[in-house]
């Protein structure tokens, strides 16, 4: 009587282990975590209701992280505060993220105001109401001002989060604002960086025994 052998196949158990590279509290930063950052202005800490890097307007900062460890990919976390009257999709007010000038991590539109913006899709998609996806709205103390039409609050808070394959022993991260306005001054349309934390995820196969071959019946 012929009894088949049956084939027990054995899932490769992965291991990740992830590291931490760069933290910015801005509630506390350091020296050494400013340090980091570069741009077309000065790079400093806004102390408001919620504290943050900026305000910025038409501008570009970059953050780079060097002496990275060996690893597959990258995880990076942070806070983006869009102040004032960003029109969204109207006027193409947007912001970009850039991981090492190639990988664009984001590029949308926000609105603080009545016209639609592209976040969380990407610019040129689907459109949403205003401060859509903003885990918080007006609590940064960003105070907008427009005659006889407004004065009040007037920001949002987005917490964005990416995670990418990456090997480079460093990684530049580059955020970008493209704004319109009647008066393109930083008081009407700003944005700021709140926390940010990036860390780099390594991947390891753990060793198994080889397939057992079991007897069928």
């Amino acid at each position: 009587m012929f009894i088949p052998n049956y084939l027990i196949a054995c899932l490769i158990p992965l291991m990740f282990e992830s590291i931490a590279v760069y933290q910015l509290t801005t509630t506390a930063p350091t020296k050494e975590a400013l340090s980091t950052w570069s741009g077309t202005t000065t790079i400093g800490i806004t102390n408001a209701r919620r504290s943050y890097i900026g305000p910025f307007g038409n501008d570009s900062i970059n953050l780079r992280v060097q002496n990275l460890p060996l690893h597959d990919s990258i995880s990076i976390s942070m806070t983006l505060y869009i102040l004032g009257s960003w029109d969204g999709v109207a006027d193409d007010d947007r912001m970009e993220v850039i991981l090492d000038g190639t990988d664009t991590l984001m590029s949308t539109t926000f609105s603080n105001t009545s016209y639609n913006q592209n976040y969380p899709d990407v610019r040129g998609g689907k459109t949403f109401p205003r401060r859509t996806g903003a885990a918080e709205v007006d609590v940064t103390g960003w105070v907008f001002v427009e005659p006889k039409i407004f004065n009040g609050p007037l920001d949002a808070t987005y917490t964005l989060r990416f995670k990418v394959p990456h090997t480079k022993s460093a990684c530049n991260l580059s955020l970008a604002a493209t704004l319109k306005d009647v008066r393109p001054i930083p008081s009407n349309e700003a944005w700021g960086i709140g926390d940010v934390r990036v860390e780099v995820i390594s991947v390891e196969k753990l060793d198994v025994d080889s397939p057992t071959i079991v007897p069928g019946r």
